[in-house]
């Protein structure tokens, strides 16, 4: 069989043919399996990773040097002791301020700005009534004046038969006015030129109320009501003339009441403030 040209024979020395594509006589190369040296692999350790011990070691560290020594036994127990003393000490001293300051504020409102009184009797019934406690504005009559119907506490004068230093009434007659006060319990200012009488509005007393029953005053025409520190000549009894610094003051109670009537007109430097509001009884408070 003769042989085809792409199926050489091989060479008279036995040799497979140098012809590349001759590869059909060729042996395949033997490749002999990878067997790593286990000698070489257990030589070779790799080191954990070490990013977790690092940080915590530093954070160690930094808190280490962050720490200040403890100190010495005996010393630590005066530090801490003398502390402490020294804390209760400022603690002490703190409320001691805030205590003498909060006085000093009271003292200072109820000797110039405002404070409470207790009604002591019935003569301003029925506006006001015994055991009501009202407040009193002191700086009022420093900044402003006085106005008629206005309830005013003052120093009782001398000869005044009280048993307080402070009495309240309500302002009928202003400086430099003539009042007259007539049997049917009506009140009559008169102007300058002492012809010309205003009566005046007393919407504030209660008719309803038996103590008032007209309301009728306890002094007539035909009594003196003439004091010495009205200007009007001693004789005209139911007038009473104002000079430039007084008030004429009565209570709402007309026939319970000790006045100006009995102790005259009020000097103005006798008032202590215009009674402002009720603060007790609760169910009772209210503008004055």
């Amino acid at each position: 069989m003769t042989p085809e040209a792409d199926d050489p024979s091989p060479g008279d020395d036995g040799a497979a043919p140098s012809n590349p594509s001759i590869s059909r006589w060729a042996e395949p190369p033997v490749y002999a399996p990878f067997e790593p040296s286990s000698t070489a692999a257990d030589d070779v350790e790799f080191p954990a990773p070490t990013t977790v011990d690092v940080f915590e070691q530093r954070t160690e560290d930094i808190a280490t040097a962050a720490t200040p020594a403890a100190p010495a036994d005996h010393l630590g127990s005066d530090v801490e002791t003398t502390d402490t003393s020294s804390a209760s000490l400022r603690t002490i001293v703190e409320w001691v301020a805030v205590v003498a300051a909060a006085l000093a504020i009271a003292l200072f409102i109820r000797a110039y700005l405002v404070q409470a009184f207790e009604i002591p009797s019935g003569s301003m019934q029925t506006t006001l009534n015994i055991d009501d406690r009202i407040l009193v504005n002191k700086l009022s009559y420093q900044v402003g004046d006085v106005e008629r119907d206005n309830l005013i506490v003052f120093r009782k004068l001398d000869g005044t038969q009280s048993d307080t230093d402070e009495l309240i009434k309500r302002v009928v007659a202003l400086p430099g006015e003539t009042i007259e006060v007539r049997d049917d319990g009506l009140l009559y200012v008169f102007t300058d030129d002492g012809f010309n009488a205003i009566q005046l509005d007393q919407s504030y007393l209660d008719p309803q109320n038996s103590i008032l029953s007209a309301p009728l005053a306890s002094d007539s025409p035909d009594q003196n009501i003439w004091h010495p520190n009205c200007t009007n000549p001693e004789g005209n009894g139911s007038r009473c003339t104002l000079d430039d610094s007084s008030y004429y003051g009565m209570g709402d109670n007309r026939n319970a009441s000790t006045d100006s009537r009995s102790f005259g007109p009020i000097p103005e430097e006798n008032l202590v403030g215009r009674a402002f509001a009720r603060i007790w009884p609760p169910s009772a408070i209210s503008g004055l």
